[in-house]
């Protein structure tokens, strides 16, 4: 994933991973066991799996606590339906039964909620929820995610877009700090009571009522404010907005609204939203039943045209409203939630860009007593999945024969038949358990397939069922007497149906094969024939390059906001002449051969993009990895210019980009993406993620591939990229440095940028590439290149020793790092002028 060079503040929490809480009051000061359930009962489950179990009673700022190994001073005596409680010290991730309600315990610290199930439906944004109640009577709100055992919080004196944590999730355990006076709060029908200190409770659900069984399941439609919103109604000066901006009645205003469909039923015909200004009626939207299906689905819709089109917009302050349903024409379950409104304030003046948001540190950690610690990591974990080897059509094939897995061959079903099965461990742990492969015809069980335990699988080993008579295992579980008919047909491979294997991922074990039976033969998909080379001459790759210099004189954006520009197809000419001369292998290659897309996206489309993407990964995150999710989709969506997409293995790789960007970082920004095609195309079994290591190692390698494409476009062009902000610079100055080996800890960029001076700096094996880069001060392209070779020819289960190794002293590493930097020498030309003399420089080289 390629950054932008301004940061801003992460804005996620996992909604979805919301559990229901139907009581909340706290207990007077010695309460009687018979008001909950026994400790040492409660906790049997898990007896030998965690150290202590502790209550804070809010109104004393009282601990009470159970040890199971203690033999006195237990001041805990029972658990309660819906209080937090802090479980320390865990041992090893369990999915354990507390109190009734399935909870995941993680190995380190856990604030549950005793006795809840989990709920998707019921998270409320924290500032909407707090104000006003709360204005001024909290410092902040903490919240601790088990899985990473990392905190997040929440700051009233923070602007929106630096907070960590947004959302207020029911079941979860939440510390509000320094608490100022006695206050309650009451979302729905429930109630929280905070008193003077720091007090530790759980967020309640709103309570729903059961829909009754003798009638219709109804919609539920309401304002909804999506995870990365600011609120279910947003204005700006910027089209397409998620937050709310600075307005002028110098500027068009911009709108955009969300809302979901909380009921059970869904719609059965349009629904109008309608926007008013000062209580005056303006444009209406109509959202069709497919839009908002039943269970919190929700959809956004933004006005194509300024708020000013509609109504007349006079300096000062006006109030918002968006109305859904006006005139009742939608049956739901609860009409009186239809509703939202806001102020906005007009200014008389041009709304002034704002200034690039800088980074405010905050400590993310109470300090509650008994202080927090953090535990040990998640364990290692195995991760199966259907796999394609080489030579492989795909991971289920069906043949004439032993022996052969191109699916090229017609296969006769009365004749002989066979197909074959292939599964991976593409986690990072042996799978040393027995586990089952289940094939489905027709979602009929054709096969059960098993890998004993006596065979261990290792992390990126993979294991084949082949030469299976399709027949045999036909006529055995389906039809005793019968052939497969013509028709449209779906094979189904389930690996570990019965979900008997702890995996780090449960979402990729499962693959499809479709296929039609004509005349009574399998009609497989064609073998795919190798894509023709055809190579550029080198009178077309000086043509595809002198299209730099113009390009790099473009301030604008490279597209516009409707999508067309003059400078897209320019510019990939200059890439893809960049990508050949790297790699021997042109863009339209990889097209072919691998189904590589390239899109060079609006903003508009970009977030559509990644908001469809997003919400195909939430759809199968399981929920104790929501956070992490958000976390990513958050970043990509606000921090990212580029992604490139890992295929999974019924994809295509695609690589997306921004056009918003000047067409001189999209340059740069393109052949960083094409560096992480190039290590997907050369490791296709590393995973998509395992470690903060792991995933710098990844950003090491696209690094090294953009720098060695940046050198490239300079040593036969004579422009100086390194010299344009808009281009991620190769020479760093000091305080850069700082800044890198300051977030190096936490985040892949900075980690992947250290790490390649430090493998440079200590690596025996990169010692022609260390003297380079100490006599002239930086890499060539031939360098670079030779560092991106190096990075790939690595095993990827050894990325995050590597990339730690080379972290190990990273105080030598940054100060060697500064002095070569000085002494890097630079062209110092401006953008449009091109150096004196030949256009090739010497060292350019052409096929």
């Amino acid at each position: 994933m390629r950054t932008s060079a301004t940061s801003i503040g992460w804005l996620f929490l996992a909604a979805a991973t919301a559990v229901a809480v139907v009581a909340l009051a706290l207990p007077p000061p010695g309460a009687k066991a018979a008001d909950g359930e026994p400790v040492e009962t409660a906790l049997a489950g898990i007896r030998g799996n965690f150290g202590q179990v502790w209550w804070l009673e809010n109104t004393t700022m009282q601990w009470r606590g159970y040890d199971p190994a203690a033999t006195s001073g237990n001041t805990l005596p029972s658990l309660r339906q819906g209080e937090a409680y802090l479980i320390k010290g865990v041992k090893q991730r369990v999915a354990a039964v507390l109190g009734g309600a399935s909870i995941t315990l993680w190995p380190g610290d856990n604030y549950i909620v005793w006795g809840v199930a989990p709920d998707p439906l019921g998270a409320v944004p924290i500032a909407q929820a707090l104000k006003p109640a709360l204005a001024g009577q909290f410092s902040v709100v903490w919240l601790l995610d088990a899985s990473a055992q990392t905190w997040y919080g929440y700051n009233p004196s923070l602007p929106w877009a630096q907070q960590g944590l947004q959302w207020l999730v029911p079941g979860y355990a939440y510390w509000f700090m320094d608490v100022t006076a006695r206050t309650s709060l009451t979302p729905g029908r429930a109630r929280v009571d905070l008193f003077p200190g720091s007090n530790l409770v759980a967020w309640p659900a709103v309570p729903r009522a059961p829909a009754s069984s003798n009638q219709p399941l109804l919609p539920n439609l309401a304002p909804y404010t999506p995870w990365e919103w600011e609120a279910p109604l947003v204005l700006s000066t910027e089209q397409s907005p998620k937050r709310n901006g600075a307005l002028s009645t110098k500027s068009p205003t911009w709108l955009r609204i969300a809302i979901a469909n909380s009921g059970g039923g869904s719609l059965t015909t349009n629904a109008p939203v309608s926007i008013r200004v000062d209580g005056k009626p303006g444009p209406t939207w109509q959202f069709s039943p497919t839009q908002l299906p039943s269970k919190q689905r929700y959809t956004s819709g933004y006005l194509s045209d300024p708020l000013e089109s509609w109504f007349t917009i006079t300096p000062g302050r006006h109030t918002v409203t968006v109305v859904i349903d006006p005139d009742n024409q939608v049956q739901e379950s609860d009409e009186t939630d239809n509703v939202y409104a806001a102020e906005f304030t007009w200014a008389d003046i041009p709304v002034q860009a704002p200034a690039p948001a800088q980074a405010t540190p905050r400590e993310l950690r109470p300090a509650p007593f008994p202080e927090p610690t953090p535990g040990p990591p998640p364990p290692a974990a195995p991760n199966l999945r259907p796999y394609k080897p080489e030579g492989w059509a795909a991971p289920f094939v069906f043949s004439v024969g032993e022996g052969d897995f191109s699916g090229a061959k017609p296969v006769d079903v009365a004749g002989p038949a066979y197909f074959a099965v292939a599964v991976q461990n593409a986690g990072n742990a042996d799978v040393t358990a027995a586990f089952d492969v289940e094939v489905r015809l027709d979602n009929r069980v054709l096969a059960t397939l098993s890998h004993g335990s006596e065979r261990a699988l290792g992390p990126g080993y993979y294991s084949t069922w082949s030469g299976r008579d399709f027949n045999r295992f036909y006529r055995q579980n389906i039809e005793p007497a019968g052939v497969l008919a013509d028709g449209p047909h779906a094979i189904t491979v389930t690996v570990d149906p019965a979900n008997t294997l702890a995996e780090r991922r449960k979402t990729d074990n499962v693959y499809v094969y479709n296929f039609t039976v004509t005349k009574g033969v399998i009609q497989t998909p064609p073998a795919k024939p190798a894509a023709t080379p055809v190579h550029p001459t080198a009178v077309q790759l000086k043509a595809q390059l002198a299209k730099l210099g113009p390009l790099l004189n473009v301030v604008a954006p490279t597209l516009a906001d409707d999508g067309k520009s003059s400078l897209a197809p320019n510019l990939m000419d200059v890439v893809e002449a960049s990508y050949y001369l790297l790699t021997g292998r042109t863009v339209q290659q990889e097209r072919e051969e691998f189904g590589l897309t390239i899109a060079i996206e609006t903003r508009a489309q970009w977030v559509a993009t990644i908001e469809e993407s997003c919400a195909t990964r939430y759809e199968t995150t399981p929920p104790q990895r929501y956070l992490d999710t958000f976390q990513d989709c958050h970043r990509v969506l606000n921090r990212a210019s580029g992604y490139f997409r890992t295929p999974r293995p019924d994809e295509a790789p695609a690589i997306h980009f921004r056009g918003d960007m000047t067409p001189r970082f999209v340059v740069g920004g393109l052949l960083h993406e094409l560096g992480h095609f190039r290590q997907w195309a050369t490791q296709k079994d590393s995973p998509e993620t395992i470690t903060l290591s792991h995933r710098a190692m990844k950003e090491l390698q696209a690094q090294a591939f953009e720098a060695a494409g940046v050198r490239l476009l300079e040593e036969l062009t004579g422009y100086n990229l390194a010299t344009f902000e808009e281009v991620e610079s190769w020479g760093y100055v000091d305080t850069t440095f700082d800044r890198v080996v300051a977030e190096s800890a936490t985040e892949e960029h900075n980690r992947a940028y250290l790490a390649a001076w430090g493998a440079l700096l200590q690596d025996p094996a990169l010692a022609a590439l260390r003297w380079k880069l100490t006599t002239f001060g930086y890499l060539d392209s031939r360098g670079s290149l030779d560092l991106f070779a190096y990075a790939v020819s690595l095993p990827w289960q050894e990325w995050s020793q590597r990339i730690d190794s080379y972290l190990s002293n990273s105080t030598a590493t940054v100060a060697t790092a500064k002095t070569v930097v000085r002494s890097r020498l630079v062209y110092n030309l401006p953008p449009n002028q091109r150096p004196p003399g030949e256009f090739w420089k010497t060292g350019g080289t052409l096929p």
